[in-house]
């Protein structure tokens, strides 16, 4: 889709795409800090050797583009394995529908929270959390029942294909998540 605006084009599918990998970059940009304040707290003088070298610094940055690109893999196999699962026929909507989930969890992430907190106040800033934790289940139902017609069988199995393959997923984003803890730690003697 297309607008234009004077001499200017605006293409609302390439912002989409960067719309996605920014809200991931976000989500897990603000755990990662989270995650640092909490090293700090248990062990600041490993944060601060870490931070003092460019060699882990640069480890980290890997890590976190690493687990951006995971975790956008992550949503595109989900809706793909709705569609396996469903035994859809339906080209690569299982994989828009994945992606389209990116913006759940920014939500539900620290930055998405104090964001909610900040604009709406304290009373209304966990309504559009607790939304955002809810949605995916609603979602997903809906993109089964009406997108791809599918009856309560075949929503059974899609849900248990998205489910083992994405904890296998998960299981290996989380030990690679630990491979690359421990061996920044024994780098640096911890």
């Amino acid at each position: 889709m297309r607008l234009f605006k004077g001499d200017k084009v605006y293409d609302f599918m390439a912002v989409r795409k960067y719309w996605i990998f920014l809200s991931l970059s976000l989500t897990l940009g603000s755990l990662a800090l989270l995650g640092a304040f909490g090293l700090w707290c248990i062990a600041p003088g490993l944060v601060h050797e870490l931070l003092a070298s460019s060699a882990a610094c640069r480890t980290l940055l890997l890590t976190w583009v690493a687990f951006v690109l995971c975790m956008l893999a992550l949503h595109a196999l989900w809706g793909a394995c709705l569609d396996w699962g469903a035994q859809s026929r339906s080209g690569n909507n299982g994989v828009r529908f994945g992606l389209y989930a990116c913006g759940w969890d920014l939500l539900t992430s620290p930055i998405g929270m104090l964001a909610a907190l900040l604009t709406r106040g304290p009373r209304l800033g966990w309504a559009p959390v607790g939304a955002a934790a809810r949605a995916p289940g609603l979602a997903q139902r809906a993109y089964l029942e009406r997108c791809l017609g599918v009856d309560r069988a075949a929503q059974r199995r899609a849900r248990r294909c998205a489910v083992v393959v994405l904890s296998g997923g998960m299981l290996l984003v989380v030990l690679i998540f630990v491979v690359a803890l421990v061996s920044l730690a024994s780098r640096f003697g911890y």
